[in-house]
């Protein structure tokens, strides 16, 4: 992917997230219900309404898809791939979970932290694997907590598990 198509997706992604209307309440607490990170329940059918409907949102999120649509596999590029991972949550969400972009989401999660062995890359100091980690965590934060009414009890542990174990490498090789 090249560095144009890099912000390309990521300004697809920061608009996506623009779309949900700024809190009026600035007191805080943690809703008990999914998803709660960056979005809430109440957020989530205007989300799609915006992206399926009124323009431009219509049309950044169907250049979106087609971008989601058109990966056959996920990149080794960590940097890449954590906003990869964001870009097809975000799709799964819109189209109401359809099982290929859930499905999506787990291959690319499964190839990062299996194929990749991408934990054990954080804890030996690999470049890349830290480098782009915040992305990684956040596209598997979102992953959990967006997809959660759909992932089995054994999903959610297993993203669950990665999300924790990645952070704490990635931390740990930091100087955490």
């Amino acid at each position: 992917v090249s560095p144009m198509n890099l912000r390309i997706l990521s300004f697809f992604l920061s608009l996506a997230l623009a779309l949900i209307a700024a809190p009026t309440d600035a007191s805080f607490s943690i809703p008990s219900a999914h998803p709660r990170v960056l979005i809430t329940t109440a957020d989530i059918e205007p989300l799609r309404t915006r992206a399926t409907t009124i323009s431009p949102y219509r049309e950044a999120y169907a250049a979106l898809k087609s971008r989601v649509d058109s990966w056959s596999s996920p990149t080794t590029n960590r940097y890449v791939l954590g906003a990869q991972i964001q870009h097809v949550v975000f799709v799964a969400l819109v189209e109401r979970f359809d099982a290929a972009y859930v499905n999506k989401v787990d291959t690319w999660l499964l190839n990062f932290f299996v194929t990749q062995g991408a934990i054990a890359l954080a804890q030996s100091g690999d470049a890349g694997t830290i480098w782009g980690s915040a992305d990684i965590i956040l596209g598997v934060a979102m992953a959990y907590d967006w997809l959660y009414p759909v992932l089995s009890p054994a999903k959610r542990l297993q993203y669950g598990t990665y999300l924790k174990d990645f952070q704490k490498a990635v931390i740990t090789q930091q100087g955490g």
